[in-house]
């Protein structure tokens, strides 16, 4: 990026500030801890602060009922960052309680780094209640560091204390957390084991001494589960016929929803429908997606819930699944799959999985490395499914009405620019380069969606992008441009975007061109003529 431009950046940030150094925004967050972080007391103890330094309490973000580990699950902050980062923002500071407000995150640097986002674009984080507030000191940085890894290690310790105390009431055979599942129900017991009353779901035990067992639901449900497991263990069907099965039928999930394989299957692995209760099937540590986990790892208590089904019919289920699990040579599995080509004269995840004695789609996928790659071998290509076939012709119309657009926007904001027609770049003022390039959408298998970038050498020209890059999306219809990233000095070569995407992407994501006027006011005019070459 020119030095001038970064100069005229930090100059406007500088007068930014000072013209907002009165006003503020606080951010709060509270997960189920203590009563002195709820709320209310975070609230009074920030304006207090901002009373005592003059500040002004301009906008409030508030995360209710989340857990500081990480950004996922908390819509707050995540709005702040993308409101300072797209330059919305109307405030120059930003009050926190503490530092454990702001997040208990495991990495310490995650935490670091979201502050950092902040300052750099012009925004200073102030704890209210740390000594180090805003300082900058060495021995306060030091401070604040620590205090980062005592937020860290206190949600460590805590979950360590929550997963031990768990197992041990699932070892005495009581049930914990999640809904009963299809033809069962959850009773709560009081300490003695008297029955005290069946439970909704989502309703909690009303009192803490009790606890809660599982119980046989309605017969009409404890039917249709004897009836899925008869017709997976002895009629051979698989789990996607057995949804569609029950949907023909007009059955339907406790939730009212249509079946699917996925939720048959996990019918047919769960032992509580034998009246086993098993514990700590899958892991999950301190936020992270869940794992499964091994055999024996697991809790396991037989015969504790009264038994929907045999144990017979059981072991059969799981014999089937041992049988399917049994590793085929490669050989043996392209042939199955060249067989249901052969039948079907077209091939998918839902034929591999519903057709009886195949290895799931899954296991195709695993052993070949893509599900694409195992269809190459047998002579099936996927289609788009879904997509408009592109055509260069539409592509061509859309990046020379993005052009217009873009130059559009430009002349109305600046006067001092040029466009040369056969390149996508533009200089603003002799001293800024905007590109921009036009990405269509492609499909995977399963029908996921999501766009390339991918930049290239331009003959005569240099291989990064300009000082701004924008990325403008064509819809799937390739007949409108859907939505535009931007991207300011360096960024990666490739770029893969998909439907949703994690926050720190789409923090560079913008509904529509107005963002070009905001980057053009960052421009100092100069004597330069403009138009055209």
């Amino acid at each position: 990026m020119p030095q001038n431009f970064a100069h005229t950046m930090s100059a406007a940030r500088s007068w930014t500030q000072m013209k907002q150094i009165s006003r503020a925004a606080e951010y709060m967050r509270m997960s189920t801890e203590h009563q002195q972080y709820s709320i209310a007391n975070q609230s009074s103890a920030i304006r207090e602060y901002a009373s005592a330094n003059a500040l002004e309490i301009i906008r409030t973000f508030v995360d209710a009922g989340k857990s500081g580990l990480d950004l996922k699950h908390r819509p707050a902050l995540q709005s702040l960052l993308q409101t300072v980062v797209s330059g919305a923002a109307d405030f120059s500071i930003l009050l926190v309680f503490d530092v454990s407000r702001w997040g208990r995150f495991q990495d310490v640097d995650e935490s670091a780094y979201y502050e950092y986002t902040l300052r750099r674009a012009g925004v200073r984080v102030i704890y209210c209640s740390e000594p180090f507030r805003d300082s900058d000191s060495p021995i306060d940085s030091v401070m604040k560091t620590l205090k980062r890894v005592m937020a860290a290690e206190y949600s460590r310790e805590l979950s360590a204390k929550v997963s031990q105390g768990q197992r041990r009431i699932a070892q005495l055979g009581y049930r914990l957390g999640g809904v009963s599942g299809f033809g069962l129900r959850r009773m709560a017991i009081d300490p003695n084991g008297s029955r005290r009353t069946v439970l909704p779901d989502g309703a909690q035990k009303a009192i803490k001494t009790d606890r809660v067992t599982l119980v046989n639901g309605p017969k009409q449900e404890r039917g249709v589960v004897k009836d899925i497991f008869t017709l997976f263990a002895d009629q051979g069907f698989g789990e996607k016929r057995i949804a569609r099965h029950l949907n023909e039928r007009g059955v339907r999930t406790r939730a009212g929803n249509r079946w699917s394989g996925v939720v048959i299957h996990r019918m047919l692995t769960n032992p509580k429908y034998a009246g086993d209760l098993a514990y700590c099937r899958t892991a999950t540590t301190m936020g992270s997606p869940p794992v499964d986990n091994a055999r024996e790892n697991w809790v396991y208590v037989p015969n504790r819930f009264p038994p929907l089904i045999p144990r017979a019919l059981w072991d059969r289920a799981q014999d089937r699944f041992e049988a399917r699990r049994t590793r085929c040579d490669d050989d043996v599995m392209l042939g199955r799959l060249k067989a249901l080509l052969r039948k079907h004269g077209r091939l998918s995840y839902g034929l591999i999985d519903g057709e009886p004695g195949m290895p799931s789609a899954q296991t195709y996928l695993k052993r070949f490395g893509s599900i694409a790659e195992a269809y190459r071998r047998v002579g099936w290509k996927a289609g788009t499914r879904g997509i408009k076939t592109v055509n260069r012709t539409d592509v061509r119309a859309q990046r020379l009405a993005l052009d217009a657009a873009v130059t559009a926007r430009i002349a109305g904001a600046m006067s001092q620019f040029i466009k040369n027609p056969a390149s996508p770049v533009w200089t603003i003022n002799g001293e800024l380069t905007l590109e921009a390039a036009l990405i269509v959408p492609t499909v995977l298998e399963k029908r996921k969606i999501f766009w390339r970038y991918q930049r290239r050498s331009r003959p005569g020209a240099k291989a990064s992008a300009g000082d701004v890059l924008v990325i403008a999306r064509l819809n799937v219809g390739l007949d409108a441009i859907q939505d535009y990233y931007v991207f300011v000095g360096s960024c990666p070569a490739t770029i893969k975007i998909f439907e949703e995407n994690a926050w720190a992407l789409d923090l560079h994501r913008f509904s529509d061109l107005s963002f070009v006027e905001m980057i053009c006011g960052t421009v100092r005019v100069s004597e330069m003529g403009a138009g055209y070459e």
